[in-house]
């Protein structure tokens, strides 16, 4: 969904959830780090409930989506427009860079109130030598194929 401008009309967060010597499948659980997030939907404004470490454990990679073709560069630069993030290239794969250079990832997610399919984006990756960070970056409104945005 795109605003009167052809904008993606996205929430921006940047929340970072964690930061240390834990890899993800150590992150969560009863004894470890919160990685849910409340957000606002873009759509309606209603708190949307987003558990960042499902969005890296079951998404895409915006790298490896957009390398096998399954999201375009012009989507994932309407992302980028939206939630202050960077594009970056790779071996002729256009692709969006998470915060501070760490993988994106983008799920899809539905917003309970107002049935708007949404795309959530999380950045996660070894920032220094044995120090890992999680960052919630945001939602966006999907596109067309109801889980990546499509600029319009």
């Amino acid at each position: 969904m795109a605003d009167d401008d052809g904008q993606t009309v996205g929430v921006r967060d940047g929340r970072r959830l964690y930061d240390g010597i834990d890899e993800l499948d150590r992150l969560g659980g009863p004894n470890g780090e919160p990685t849910t997030v409340t957000a606002p939907c873009p759509v309606c404004d209603t708190a949307v409930v987003v558990d960042a470490v499902a969005v890296v454990e079951r998404g895409d990679s915006a790298f490896a989506a957009a390398r096998e073709g399954r999201i375009g560069a012009d989507a994932l630069a309407s992302i980028a427009s939206a939630l202050g993030l960077t594009m970056g290239a790779f071996d002729g794969v256009a692709y969006l860079r998470g915060r501070h250079g760490l993988t994106a990832h983008l799920l899809g997610h539905t917003c309970a109130t107002c049935g708007s399919r949404l795309t959530a984006v999380a950045s996660y990756g070894e920032f220094q030598p044995a120090r890992w960070q999680l960052w919630f970056d945001g939602l966006v409104v999907a596109g067309d194929d109801g889980e990546h945005p499509s600029p319009r």
